[in-house]
């Protein structure tokens, strides 16, 4: 569902750095540059071919997804115009109503600790599902270039984040984030890329979920997009439907 593309307040551009704490200005400058591109928006709506591999099986099928900054995460997906399944994310809450199986499961947002090297806060999940920087707090920044590209890197005892950066244009080109402790961690690769609010917007992503030996893949190919318009979220809960663990 990490499709939007629109400035979060966190990330590597929103750890309150600025250039008396980093040594490294092509560190600083290049950060900055990000921030800068990044399509500013508080809300989205868009359809996309998604392409979903957990290891053990593969589902390919279209999505619509409704994004509302710090608030919500909406998604209805199914194929050939039959609808089956709808999520959503609040603050504190991940919901997903299986239609095919008529099963509900509701969980707290803590849920997603075991796919995220960072404390699942609403926060957190928007900025990995947006294919964004996180505040790792305390670390050490440094940056590494080549003819093309520009490699900002954060490391703590903990963490390591790193991005990928496009020398000429500015362009978030991959994106992780892995936990130095145990084998979890994302992986996030962003390939074609329009114009959306006049600023750079990647419609072809792939991510990578890694946690122990499971790695779980997402492709994503983002067909249309609007922002800013007055958006629904609907997930009425059907009673009939059998809650599950």
């Amino acid at each position: 569902m990490g499709a939007m593309s629109c400035k979060t307040k966190k990330g590597l551009t929103k750890t309150g750095l600025n250039a008396k704490d980093i040594q490294d200005t092509t560190f600083f400058n290049t950060s900055l540059c990000l921030a800068l591109n990044e399509p500013r928006c508080e809300s989205m709506s868009l359809r996309s071919r998604m392409s979903f591999n957990d290891g053990k099986s593969e589902q390919q099928f279209n999505a619509t997804i409704r994004w509302k900054r710090d608030s919500v995460i909406w998604m209805s997906a199914g194929l050939m115009g039959f609808e089956g399944a709808r999520a959503m994310i609040t603050r504190d809450s991940f919901y997903l109503m299986n239609k095919l199986t008529r099963e509900l499961t509701i969980k707290p947002i803590s849920y997603f600790a075991q796919y995220m090297p960072v404390p699942a806060t609403f926060g957190n999940v928007q900025a990995i599902l947006l294919g964004q920087g996180i505040d790792i707090g305390e670390a050490e920044n440094r940056s590494f270039s080549s003819d093309s590209t520009i490699v900002l890197k954060q490391q703590n005892g903990k963490l390591i984040q790193q991005a990928i950066v496009h020398k000429q244009n500015c362009t978030l080109q991959q994106w992780l984030l892995n936990d130095l402790m145990v084998k979890q961690g994302v992986n996030a690769t962003f390939t074609t890329y329009e114009t959306i609010d006049g600023r750079p917007f990647a419609t072809g992503r792939h991510y990578d979920i890694t946690r122990g030996d499971v790695v779980m893949k997402l492709e994503m190919e983002i067909q249309k997009y609007t922002i800013n318009e007055q958006l629904a979220f609907p997930f009425e809960i059907n009673e009939k439907y059998k809650r599950t663990e």
